[in-house]
């Protein structure tokens, strides 16, 4: 539903939301932050286990790693493996794994 911008309308949109926002934004909030962490999570995964094969391989479903990847693109509009390559030697080194 679009912003009501006059009258009536913007009215009942502004009671709305004042009554609804403070129930609701702290939850939407705290969802927010822990899908980003989450899926930022997953990153670091990802990079640190070199991709899907060997996630797969160490236990993770299959239907797991391809749900992630694909809310993980939905949330940072990037791939999983294509997303701040410039941090990925970083976080190899402090997992200690090289490269």
């Amino acid at each position: 539903m679009g912003k009501a911008t006059k009258g009536l309308p913007a009215r009942v949109w502004k009671s709305y939301r004042e009554a609804v926002d403070p129930l609701f934004a702290p939850v939407a909030t705290g969802v927010a932050h822990a899908t980003v962490s989450r899926l930022v999570g997953f990153w670091v995964t990802w990079h640190l286990m070199e991709g899907f094969d060997a996630m797969t391989a160490a236990g993770w479903s299959r239907g797991t790693v391809w749900k992630n990847r694909v809310e993980f693109r939905r949330v940072f509009g990037v791939e999983v493996e294509d997303a701040w390559p410039e941090y990925v030697k970083d976080v190899r080194r402090w997992a200690d794994v090289g490269e």
